[in-house]
Order: structure tokens, then sequence, then C-alpha cells
């Protein structure tokens, strides 16, 4: 019989866990829930990253189940437009707010489409640039 024992690493901000202190140590470093996150994103866009704090402002406040759509939509918008398009900014500031109720933007804010489309606008650059 084999015995082995297996260290597991865990993120201190979130539940993510693996078998890497490497992987776990990069991760926490841009976990969208590390108020000090820094974000990997907005490197590759060649964006300055704006404080979560400022980020969770462009949120507002006062989030009710009675909201309409329109003021959803609207707060995205501002919450993109203040992240400079960054998604995983955008992911941190909903993840991060205080108050905001899970369920409040999951219609409005898709991190998946937000950053295919942010790839899509970087490739398209690039397929620029290089002719």
């Amino acid at each position: 019989m084999r015995k082995k024992k297996i260290w597991r690493y865990y993120c201190e901000y979130c539940k993510k866990s693996g078998c890497s202190s490497y992987y776990i140590k990069r991760h926490e470093e841009s976990c969208t829930l590390n108020p000090d996150r820094k974000c990997r994103f907005c490197k590759v866009l060649e964006i300055e990253q704006q404080p979560i704090t400022k980020l969770i402002v462009a949120l507002g406040e006062d989030f009710k189940d009675t909201d309409s759509d329109v003021v959803r939509k609207d707060r995205i918008y501002n919450l993109h437009d203040t992240a400079d398009g960054c998604p995983a900014c955008m992911l941190a500031a909903t993840r991060q707010g205080n108050g905001i109720p899970q369920f409040y933007f999951i219609n409005h804010f898709s991190y998946k489409e937000e950053s295919d489309l942010m790839w899509k606008e970087l490739n398209r650059r690039d397929d620029e640039f290089s002719n």
C-alpha cells in the first residue's frame, strides 16, 4: 500500500482551491473579491485600473427589488464607463459592492459576454496593426 500526503491551498478571499501554491498565489493577486487586487485585464487592455471604491460608487446605492430594468441597465452602463470596459473590474465591483443582491444584475451583466467583447476588440486591433 502507498500513502501520499498532498497539500491543498485556498484563496484567502474566495472558495477557490488547488494543489499548486503558485497558482493560488497568482489567483489571489487578481481575485475579484480581493479589495487590493491587481487586474490582469487592465494590464492587457493597457488601461489604468480604477480603485474598487470608485467602481462600487459608480454602481450607486439603495438597491431595491422594485428597481426597474432601466435603472439596473443605467447602473451597469455607468459601471462600464467607470471601469473603462474592463470586465474583471466590473465583476469585482458587483461582487464586492456592499448590499448588492446577487440576483440584481443577473439579467444585465454577463462577465462572459463582456470578456468575449473585450477579446474580440483586442484581436481586431491586432489584425489592424499587423496589416
